[in-house]
Formats: C-alpha cells, structure tokens, sequence
C-alpha cells in the first residue's frame, strides 16, 4: 500500500512539473519579446510619460516616481493657431518704392519750359542750343539754335520763338528756316544800344508776356542784346531789385564789362533807366 501511494505522489510530482514547464515563461529557456521602444536606464524600459495637468502647453513633463527623466522636456508642436507676421519693409526699402524722378529746375525753381517727360520719368534735355536757360515760367533763352536746337525746341512743346537782331541784317534765312518748322511761331526785334528806346522795350514785353506764345524761346547771336531787354524787363516789369535783376540778366547774357558792344549795351541801358526816372 505504501509503494502504491508513493508511486502515485512520483507521478503527480512529475506531472505538476512538466504543467509549470509549460506555463512559466521565466522558468523557460525561450527569448524574451522586443523591448518596446523608449530609452533605457538598467535594465528597466520607460514609456513616453502623457501629459500631466499644470504643465505648459506643448510640453511632456515624466510622473514624479524618482527616477531620472526619460530625456529633457521637449517642446512639441501645438495647436494654439500662432502664425508668423510678415515683416515689415526696411527704410531702404519703403523708400525704394514709388521712385520718382524730376525734370532739373533752373532759376526759382523754375523747369524748363514745354519739356516733355520721357517713358522712363526723365525730362529731354535741350540739344543743339548754346546757353540755354529759363529766364521765367515757361520761357527760355539762349544763343542761336542749330536747326537741331529748332527741331528739339518743336519736339518739346514751343510754340514760337523771338530773334533779337542788330538793325538791318537780313533775317530772311532765320525766318524761313524757323517757319519751315512745324508748329513754331517766328518773331522778331531789332535792336542796338543806339536804338534802344521804349518802343522797344514795350514790344519786348508785350511779346514775352503774351501766353498764346508760350512756351516761348528768345535768342540772338552773341546775348548781348537779349540779356541788356532780360535786365529791364527784371527791372520795370517784374520790379526786382537791382542786384537781382543784374544776377538774374547775367545767366541769360548781360554783362557789365568786356568787349566795346557790351560796354556800349551796359551804357545804354543805364541811360534809358535814368530816361524812365529808376
């Protein structure tokens, strides 16, 4: 009876060991699983640690368990909707916007008269005519243009010119050549300092402040003449002081001292000032 019972025992022994075998997994000679992802501190694993309450947006904080932080707190995208301004314009740049160019001023400010702008902003400069400059808004003079000059002063916009000649001299080139040109007006005085008087003078101002004329260009040959009639129209007629009028004149061909001619001139039109009681 006793082998009996102790046989029995041998075999369920036997028995319960080979179950264990089968279902402890620890006991068993068989390859753990993959370790699941995340860093590793000994031989423990750590999962990314969720969102904890109190912590910033966007950021992963570990559980307070004491052991080292996974990895240092990342900052990770959110959806808080924060967008990037566009940067604003440097000077240098606000001021390279809406460029623009201006045709050059002569004296007071003063453009020249009839100048047509270009595509590109910039005015056409004068060609073909020596001395030029603006005596007055939308009147220019200068020396005897070349028919270059002629076409130039037509192609900006004037609308007649006034020839200033010693008395007698043939003019009826000039005025052929002037009134071949398209849309120009020929106008002309004669004039030394020995026939300077108000008639004259009058004529030159009626014609230089006639506006069916403008723009309008005077010239002569050498500016003696046109700068001696640009002085007393400064004077008489726009009332300048002196010592404008002598600045003003000067650009256009006045002069006070040189040749015989322009002495004479300068005499004659100090005389005549005197005559007009100035």
């Amino acid at each position: 009876m006793k082998k009996q019972l102790t046989c029995v025992i041998v075999v369920l022994g036997m028995a319960g060991c080979e179950c264990c075998a089968k279902h402890r997994s620890p006991c068993s000679n068989a390859p753990l699983p993959p370790p699941p992802p995340g860093p590793v501190v000994g031989n423990a694993y750590y999962f990314p640690a969720p969102r904890y309450s109190g912590a910033p947006p966007g950021m992963i904080m570990n559980p307070p368990n004491g052991l080292p932080p996974a990895s240092p707190p990342q900052r990770m995208p959110d959806d808080s909707g924060v967008r990037l301004a566009i940067p604003d314009r440097s000077p240098a740049d606000s001021a390279r916007q809406g460029v623009r160019l201006f045709a050059p001023q002569g004296p007071d400010g003063l453009q020249p008269a009839g100048v047509r702008e270009r595509a590109e902003g910039t005015p056409s400069l004068p060609v073909g005519i020596p001395q030029f400059a603006m005596a007055k808004e939308r009147i220019a003079s200068g020396l005897n243009p070349t028919q270059e000059g002629v076409d130039w002063l037509n192609a900006n916009g004037y609308i007649a010119v006034l020839y200033l000649r010693a008395p007698g001299s043939d003019d009826s080139a000039e005025r052929k050549r002037i009134e071949n040109t398209r849309g120009l007006k020929y106008y002309t005085l004669e004039l030394s300092p020995e026939t300077l008087s108000k008639d004259v003078v009058d004529q030159f101002s009626k014609l230089v402040g006639d506006s069916a004329n403008l723009p309008l260009f005077v010239y002569d040959n050498d500016g003696i003449l046109a700068g001696g009639l640009w002085y007393l129209h400064f004077r008489l007629v726009d009332k300048l002081p002196d010592d404008k009028a002598i600045r003003d004149a000067g650009r256009l061909g006045l002069q006070e001292k040189g040749s015989d001619e322009i002495v004479a001139m300068w005499l004659a039109v100090q005389k005549y000032l005197k005559d007009q009681g100035n």
